[in-house]
């Protein structure tokens, strides 16, 4: 059932298993088309990032910050290939 957003946290965990530790990811939710987790601790970027697989197969990847109950700083990356996910979250969420 949530066998995309497991991919996707498995396929991050392949390239490099010290990126949600980087991150301070917790929250960690898996969907149909997609996963979601929050940062957290020592990053530039505090706030929620959501990848999830287009209909092309490529990786769309939002980031966003909740303020009550609005979605503000919201920032889209739109077709991303699955080995560019972390270097496109590392340059938002760590500032690198």
């Amino acid at each position: 059932m949530y066998k995309v957003g497991i991919t996707i946290h498995d396929q991050i965990w392949a390239q490099d298993k010290w990126a949600f530790a980087n991150w301070g990811a917790k929250d960690m939710v898996y969907g149909d088309n997609g996963f979601q987790f929050k940062t957290s601790g020592a990053v530039k970027y505090k706030g929620y990032v959501v990848i999830r697989l287009t209909g092309n197969d490529l990786y769309e990847i939002t980031f966003y910050k909740l303020r009550g109950i609005n979605m503000t700083n919201v920032i889209l990356q739109r077709d991303i290939y699955a080995g560019n996910v972390i270097r496109e979250i590392n340059s938002i969420v760590l500032g690198n």
